[in-house]
């Protein structure tokens, strides 16, 4: 029966498969009715659908009752077999976790620490939940591509192309080999900057482009850019000088390097400024808002 009837195999429910069952091992169709509350034109009605979908006679009818057909005796093994897979299907494997996949702009995690992650994943416990820290350039191309459902990058970012709150600004400050002349200053200016050596995070990162559409806003020229991979970088060039570097507080300030100092920029608006991000288009999910609202309380509560 299973290898010439597959195909009409998967069009018979479990429920004709239960009364079937019922008449194969009770050899009676009014017995079978008693067991399982139905009458017996009823379950006479489901013995005939199957044996038409099957195109094969499952029981002889005899004065003392049923007599099952070697084509009954294979459909109860299959059907045996049918209710041992169903029984081992549980509801904690069907139970599957949504995937939720968030992404860091390099440098955000580094602030928020440990303890925000920790409270992160206990705040999505339901969720698959897949944290990922890249560039800023891949953080918005893992959004674009629907690989990603929401994070915090650094800007600027296109409002037109996705969804952006603001989340903080981190300030800038100039790293300077403490033997350069600005390193006199108490606080130093972007018209300082011109034709100098600067030595700042590549075109990959938000602030690669803010920083250069300051420096065109404010008619500065640097002698020579110089791009790096990594924040620290710029620490490890100003300090074999003529560079300076471009750096945000909390990093400058976590390791600094032996031979150089940092500087404030004297406009506060000198700074690196990062954003809740999603893709526009979509609503704003409740998982989103859960992560923002988290994110902010995190910030004053523990960061303030």
């Amino acid at each position: 029966v299973y290898n010439t009837n597959q195909e009409r195999m998967r069009k018979m429910d479990t429920k004709d498969l239960a009364i079937f069952k019922a008449v194969y091992e009770t050899k009676s169709i009014n017995k079978a009715a008693n067991d399982i509350y139905m009458s017996p034109q009823g379950i006479s009605k489901v013995i005939k659908k199957i044996e038409g979908e099957l195109g094969a006679e499952l029981f002889k009818r005899t004065s003392a009752g049923v007599v099952p057909t070697r084509q009954a005796d294979n459909l109860y093994l299959i059907a045996n077999n049918v209710k041992e897979l169903l029984n081992s299907i549980h509801m904690d494997k069907l139970d599957v976790k949504k995937k939720l996949n968030v992404v860091f702009a390099i440098g955000v995690i580094r602030y928020l620490g440990i303890d925000y992650l920790t409270g992160l994943n206990k705040l999505f416990e339901d969720y698959d939940l897949n944290i990922q820290e890249e560039n800023d350039e891949r953080c918005l191309s893992l959004l674009k591509d629907r690989k990603a459902d929401f994070g915090i990058v650094g800007g600027p970012v296109d409002p037109v192309s996705y969804n952006i709150e603001f989340y903080m600004a981190h300030p800038h400050v100039a790293v300077l080999n403490k033997n350069h002349a600005l390193a006199k200053k108490e606080k130093i200016s972007l018209s300082d900057l011109h034709d100098e050596t600067i030595a700042l995070v590549g075109h990959q990162f938000g602030p690669y482009t803010a920083n250069l559409l300051r420096f065109a806003k404010a008619n500065v020229i640097p002698a020579k850019i110089i791009e790096v991979n990594e924040i620290e970088m710029v620490q490890s060039l100003a300090a074999r000088g003529p560079a300076i570097g471009i750096s945000v507080d909390f990093v400058a300030s976590a390791n600094p390097y032996p031979d150089t100092v940092t500087r404030r920029f004297d406009d506060d608006s000198i700074s690196w400024d990062t954003y809740f991000v999603s893709l526009n288009g979509t609503s704003k999910t409740s998982a989103y808002k859960k992560f923002c609202e988290y994110t902010r309380k995190y910030i004053k509560e523990e960061k303030q």
